[in-house]
């Protein structure tokens, strides 16, 4: 009844309910059989464009592929399911906040492919977003803050980020569960847990991160989980910079882990981490390893002031020593 059709002409037609304005057609930018323009002016006065997020969603066919550009600040929990090829873009620093009272998910992507998601602040919510069931979500240049939970969940779903910043949120900054996901520029601070969760098999690659302030570990790599992390800097973290454990795997590539409360690099029973250079100094201790089975492979590569890990006999001297100092009591697992 009232939506935005297509044509083989490559003409809009709109057909709108009879509450609905006609100038809401004027939003339409371009429409063409490959794609959908939408332009959404959030706090602007109704019936003069959209001013919604969720109202141009109802007027897109999923399909896609579509555009949809946002100014202003929008107060609204903004639900994409069973999208292809959909993308939102801030024009001018868009902002969406949380609407249900921190009851609901700010952004919630579920069963959806190449949701595509850039320039906003995201505030408030349960979670400020979640990327679910089996969807491919791409996010850049965001801030998310705020969230009473986690502040971004990829579960089961894959997920590609770029020059994002996660901050205040809840536990944790970033959650991966059953999830592939790939990082770069990404900075995870002041979370109420973890800064990164890696979890339930999950394989997580990332680069030029900088986590820092959280109050739990840096990143938290678990239950037969993988991580490969290059040229990033974990500082300052409440816990460890970064644990592993639980049958979970990590590669480590010239890093900077420094300053965190308990270990710089905590390796459970079971579990592998494997240095390629870096830097790990300054710590509770630099680089612990728990348990009969956790192995530090290569440690001899990487810089460090104290271990309780084997060291090859060619590295033994004074310069690195090895120092089997006890392991705070860390918390009970959340």
């Amino acid at each position: 009844m009232k939506n935005v059709s297509l044509s083989a002409s490559s003409e809009c037609t709109c057909q709108f309910r009879s509450w609905l304005p006609a100038l809401v057609c004027l939003v339409v930018l371009s429409v063409s059989a490959q794609a959908t323009n939408v332009q959404v002016h959030c706090g602007g006065k109704f019936g003069f464009g959209l001013s919604k997020i969720n109202s141009a969603l109802r007027l897109l066919a999923p399909q896609g592929p579509n555009t949809v550009t946002v100014s202003g600040t929008c107060k609204e929990n903004i639900l994409i399911k069973g999208f292809d090829r959909l993308t939102l873009i801030s024009s001018t620093g868009a902002t969406i906040n949380d609407a249900s009272g921190g009851t609901g998910v700010v952004v919630d992507i579920e069963d959806s492919t190449d949701i595509m998601l850039q320039g906003f602040t995201i505030s408030g919510g349960s979670s400020g977003v979640l990327c679910f069931d089996g969807s491919l979500c791409r996010f850049s240049g965001n801030t998310i803050e705020g969230s009473t939970n986690g502040g971004v969940w990829v579960n089961h779903s894959q997920a590609v980020f770029s020059g994002d910043v996660f901050q205040d949120t809840g536990d944790p900054g970033l959650g991966i569960a059953e999830a592939n996901v790939t990082a770069y520029g990404v900075t995870v601070q002041r979370s109420a847990g973890a800064g990164i969760y890696d979890a339930d098999g999950s394989v997580f690659e990332a680069y030029q991160m900088n986590i820092q302030d959280n109050r739990g570990d840096g990143i938290l790599v678990v239950s037969q989980s993988h991580m490969e992390l290059g040229a990033s800097t974990l500082a300052n973290n409440a816990y460890n910079g970064i644990d592993v454990g639980f049958q979970s795997e990590v590669l480590l590539l010239q890093n900077t882990v420094t300053t965190n409360g308990y270990n710089g690099v905590s390796i459970g029973d079971l579990s592998l981490a494997d240095f390629s250079g870096g830097a790990f100094t300054g710590n509770g201790q630099d680089i612990w390893c728990g348990g009969q089975y956790s192995v530090a492979g290569n440690i001899q590569a990487a810089t460090y002031g104290t271990t309780n890990c084997p060291v090859p006999s060619a590295q033994a001297g004074a310069s690195k020593r090895s120092a089997p100092l006890p392991r705070p009591v860390r918390p009970a697992a959340r």
